[in-house]
């Protein structure tokens, strides 16, 4: 009885084992994320932190009438309305401040936001070259990238085809990137200098951005097409994810998203979740005010200390001033005098 119970177990063991590898075999590994070490995706903050000074400066100048209004109050309120939407509005509060004294990391995104969503191309283009200080990166930094893409905008305003020139960031269609070695480390890799250049100007663009924009569009088609063949193709799909977000008729986007998301299936590998990632812009999630004071208000006097105004005589004859009565009593008197005299007579 005791063999009998040991072949029986050895038997089930041996069943056990070989369903779990013919399960294996159907199923194939568990799915997980690519390994991205050279170039991680981080969340992108489309609506920007409002910082406490910005808030208190803002809810300061509400409650001061306009007309009394300093620039440091005018600036404030271009700030809040970036955040609100109005960007009319806070360009024409931005435009009689001197820009050239907004410093602070927040401001300025927020001045780049309106000059930017106003199409205000040159001007963000004039400001970004004043404004972004040189890396001293030999092959491609943050400030290239700004003025690549701003260009790209001035082109298309002036009905310039990108899709028939270099594109947006003709640097991802230089030959010299093949030259490159995707082995090194990050802080020498020169593939991953040049995708997070572009990968910080797509940031800037995308704040508080949810229109139509062709041109966004081609820059993250051009981004997905650059990690796809020299990075990741999990982040390949993140960025032709954002690419269908800013012209869902991108029909070469289209056909690279489908391919590449069958890519990432058949190696078995977890998406990237756009949803999470890219996030929405939620409409004055800060709860901002707008109702903002014009005028001074006339004070409004209570009962106890109410003075009724002085009831004005009223005046039958407007014309009969103090010099005209005097001649007239005087003129009177004489006349009486005579009258006296003659009576006399």
């Amino acid at each position: 009885m005791k063999q009998f119970l040991i072949y029986y177990f050895v038997i089930i063991i041996f069943l056990i084992t070989t369903l779990e590898r013919s399960l294996g075999q159907e199923l194939g590994a568990p799915a997980q994320y690519e390994n991205t070490y050279l170039f991680e995706i981080l969340k992108y903050q489309r609506e920007p932190n409002l910082p406490n000074y910005i808030k208190e400066g803002f809810n300061e100048a509400l409650n001061t009438p306009m007309t009394k209004w300093t620039a440091k109050d005018s600036l404030f309120f271009a700030y809040a309305n970036v955040y609100l939407g109005k960007h009319e509005k806070a360009l024409n509060n931005f435009v009689r401040l001197n820009t050239d004294t907004i410093s602070e990391k927040n401001a300025q995104i927020l001045y780049r936001t309106a000059l930017f969503k106003t199409k205000k191309y040159e001007q963000l283009q004039a400001f970004n070259e004043q404004t972004i200080a040189e890396s001293g990166s030999e092959t491609y930094s943050v400030k290239d990238a700004f003025s690549d893409l701003t260009s790209a905008y001035i082109k298309y305003q002036n009905g310039y085809q990108l899709l028939d020139s270099t594109g947006v960031f003709p640097i991802l269609k230089d030959p010299v990137l093949n030259t490159y070695s995707i082995h090194e480390p990050p802080h020498k890799n020169k593939i991953v200098e040049i995708a997070f250049a572009i990968d910080s100007v797509l940031r800037q663009f995308t704040i508080l951005h949810e229109d139509v924009d062709v041109v966004l569009s081609i820059a993250f088609e051009e981004m997905g097409d650059f990690q796809k063949k020299y990075l990741y193709i999990t982040n390949a799909y993140f960025y032709y994810s954002a690419a269908l977000r800013y012209d869902k008729g991108n029909k070469s986007v289209i056909n690279k998203y489908n391919q590449t998301n069958n890519e990432i299936r058949s190696k078995g590998y977890l998406h990237i979740s756009f949803k999470n990632m890219f996030g929405k812009v939620i409409k004055n999630r800060y709860q901002l005010k707008e109702n903002y004071i014009e005028k001074p208000t006339l004070p409004t006097p209570s009962a106890e200390n109410f003075i009724p105004p002085k009831k004005e005589k009223v005046d039958y004859l407007p014309w009969l001033d103090s010099t005209v009565m005097f001649i007239i009593i005087i003129s009177g008197a004489l006349i009486f005098v005579l009258f006296f005299l003659k009576t006399d007579d």
